[in-house]
């Protein structure tokens, strides 16, 4: 029989951050939050890669540069030589070169973070969503081809919108700045009336701003849905 501390049926977490460094602490509290653990010893062993040096992600995709991918790369594999068994990449930008990530360490669950947010939206029944996101995330598709394999219709903002999602994404959270959120709250409220029944948070900056903002829509928490998956895919309990 083993003690809990030895827990040999469980595996090790990654965690692939640093892009940004709040989001991925805002998810290595998720994981520890919605752990069933009657104690320390019953948490996760994570290992955390937080390098806030790669390039940014909607910046490579725009211009077609790898630069980010490389340095992605890289992060992936200090983790599997860590010992990681199962990897989480809080960024859903960066799952647009997922497949290259996945073929860099044979051996891990490497999470589909994309994939687990719109089956979930799917599992709630929702019809129509409106995908807040980067522009590297919108213009890579990987939201809007996961939808249309589940028949959910997938709205986006207007041009002007997309201008708030980055603000918001990059001035209030990535930067820290003080941000009137009264622009992006009304930008919600129009995609609304347009017939969205929920947004899609697909930035992980996103939940982050949700909660400073007080904001009370309905929406798919991508950052919640990779934590919960990550601590299923380790053998471990959700409270």
């Amino acid at each position: 029989m083993h003690t809990a501390w030895q827990r040999t049926d469980k595996k090790v977490l990654g965690i692939l951050g640093g892009m940004g460094p709040l989001s991925t602490v805002d998810f290595f509290y998720r994981v520890v939050d919605r752990t069933d653990a009657q104690g320390d010893s019953g948490h996760i062993h994570v290992i955390v890669d937080s390098d806030a040096g790669i390039p940014d992600r909607t910046e490579c995709i725009l211009k077609g540069d790898n630069g980010c991918l490389e340095a992605i790369i890289r992060s992936a594999k200090r983790l599997h030589a860590a010992g990681a068994e199962v990897i989480a990449m809080p960024c859903n930008t960066a799952h647009a070169f997922l497949k290259e990530i996945r073929d860099s360490v044979p051996g891990t669950v490497f999470l589909d973070m994309v994939k687990l947010t719109v089956r979930e939206m799917a599992r709630r029944g929702i019809r129509t969503a409106a995908l807040l996101a980067t522009e590297g995330t919108i213009k890579s598709g990987i939201y809007e081809r996961e939808c249309e394999k589940t028949g959910i219709r997938m709205m986006l903002p207007g041009e002007e919108g997309r201008k708030e999602v980055t603000d918001v994404i990059y001035t209030a959270v990535k930067a820290g700045r003080e941000y009137d959120s009264a622009r992006f709250i009304k930008m919600l409220e129009k995609l609304r009336k347009e017939g969205a029944e929920a947004f899609i948070l697909g930035c992980t900056e996103l939940p982050i701003a949700f909660d400073r903002f007080g904001i009370d829509l309905p929406y798919v928490d991508s950052t919640e849905v990779l934590a919960e998956e990550a601590i299923r895919a380790c053998g471990y309990d959700l409270k």
